[in-house]
């Protein structure tokens, strides 16, 4: 008996067809996709007496990984644009911001890419410490271009930049400010006398002046340090007492050791 025959297959772009008896009668035609390609209808086909196949010869299309989302403060660069098999994705993140997850991401032969996609978080700083005397407040906690302003108490200035800003290279502007204790300026030693205070020459210290015995104080009695960093007034001095003058002396003369004044010898 003569053999039936029927019309040949074409070659197969990426993949191979195969027959278990070329394209005589009952002969199967089975056709395999190279890596990174998928088979688009039947895997066989088989020849009938009609000399026609039973489906249409199957074709190898490039497998395609979906398409990775926009990246927020970055962005993504691949060699495809159409995601086919073997494209490589690469994340990049803009200044301030830090790539969280693998660089590059790699569509496979099964469509799905090597790595989950990664993402850009901003950069941080070092932790602040705790204010004493103060607050330091913070627009976005210690990551990139949050600025913190620190606040001192009543009775306190600060010491250092009024607002500090993260950089993108992870450093802040500027060192941290403190709050340091207002003080005026030093007293000098009381002459015939001593002045006392309750707290030094910082804010809100009261600064009593007392005069030795024979000396009488001029000026306020205390004085107090002001958050201007000046004293309420000017600190007292102690001059010695003086008595009544004393009369010419008809027919003779009086002589002092020193004037008028308290311990003086006439």
């Amino acid at each position: 008996s003569t053999s039936i025959s029927t019309t040949s297959l074409s070659t197969v772009s990426n993949g191979r067809t195969s027959c278990t008896n070329g394209y005589n009668h009952n002969s199967v035609c089975t056709t395999t996709c190279n890596s990174g390609y998928r088979r688009v209808g039947s895997s066989s086909t088989k020849c009938q007496s009609n000399k026609r196949w039973t489906v249409s010869q199957a074709r190898c299309q490039v497998v395609t990984c979906s398409g990775p989302s926009s990246t927020r403060n970055g962005y993504i660069s691949c060699t495809n644009r159409y995601y086919y098999y073997n494209t490589v994705c690469t994340t990049r993140c803009y200044s301030g911001f830090r790539r969280v997850g693998s660089s590059s991401s790699r569509c496979q032969s099964n469509g799905y890419w090597t790595a989950s996609q990664a993402a850009c978080q901003p950069v941080s700083c070092s932790s602040l410490s705790t204010t004493r005397n103060g607050r330091t407040s913070c627009t976005n906690g210690y990551v990139y271009n949050s600025a913190c302003t620190t606040t001192c108490s009543l009775g306190y200035r600060r010491v250092g930049s009024s607002s500090i800003r993260c950089l993108s290279n992870m450093r802040w502007t500027a060192s941290q400010p403190t709050c340091e204790l207002v003080s005026c300026s030093s007293l000098s030693t009381t002459q015939n006398g001593r002045t006392s205070c309750t707290n030094g020459y910082h804010y809100n210290s009261v600064c009593t002046t007392i005069c030795n015995s024979g000396y009488k104080r001029v000026g306020s009695y205390s004085i107090r340090c002001q958050i201007s960093t000046r004293w309420t007034a000017s600190r007292a001095t102690c001059q010695p007492v003086s008595c009544s003058i004393l009369s010419t002396t008809r027919n003779g003369r009086t002589s002092c050791t020193n004037g008028y004044v308290y311990n003086s010898a006439c």
